[in-house]
């Protein structure tokens, strides 16, 4: 008789242990679907572009410029630049549409990583954009890139030049 007691006891025991632990797995893949929700919300609103100059052993700008698709600019000045240290800017949203657009024009998705030529004390420039399937493409410049990416580069840059002027 006590071992069925007992049986019985580890029976009922061991459902509301398997009750618990059930609810305690769904709670934690709701809570894990919680999570990746709010993850994946602030990568849809992440930035349209990021745009870096690097500095070099004479005058040149040295920056990061985080870009949102409403014209907000996250912006850090770090040598010969207007505007040294962080500050927020903001650029027109249709001149981000339009970097966007000539970006798409010229292929960007399609450009090689990098643009070289092993040359020392030549600042380089990136542009990293959002791709599609979610990724982040970024393309380095030394030299040597196409000319339409360089005219693209360029006018990012005094874009954001401008607009840390107009802060000063």
């Amino acid at each position: 008789m006590r071992l069925l007691a007992f049986s019985l006891l580890t029976f009922l025991l061991s459902g509301a242990c398997a009750q618990r632990s059930t609810t305690a797995a769904q709670s934690n893949l709701t809570a894990q679907g919680t999570a990746a929700e709010a993850t994946a919300a602030p990568q849809a609103k992440g930035p349209a572009l990021i745009f870096r100059k690097t500095p070099c052993f004479g005058t040149c700008p040295a920056y990061t410029a985080t870009i949102y698709a409403d014209g907000r600019v996250e912006y850090e000045g770090q040598s010969n630049v207007p505007l040294t240290g962080t500050h927020q800017l903001r650029l027109p949203a249709d001149t981000v549409d339009y970097i966007r657009r000539e970006a798409d024009r010229i292929g960007f998705a399609k450009l090689r990583p990098v643009y070289t030529a092993n040359i020392s004390d030549v600042p380089s420039t990136y542009l990293t954009m959002p791709q599609p399937d979610g990724t982040m493409k970024e393309v380095r410049v030394d030299v040597d890139a196409p000319a339409e990416l360089t005219k693209l580069l360029e006018y990012i840059h005094q874009q954001i030049k401008s607009v840390a002027v107009a802060k000063k």
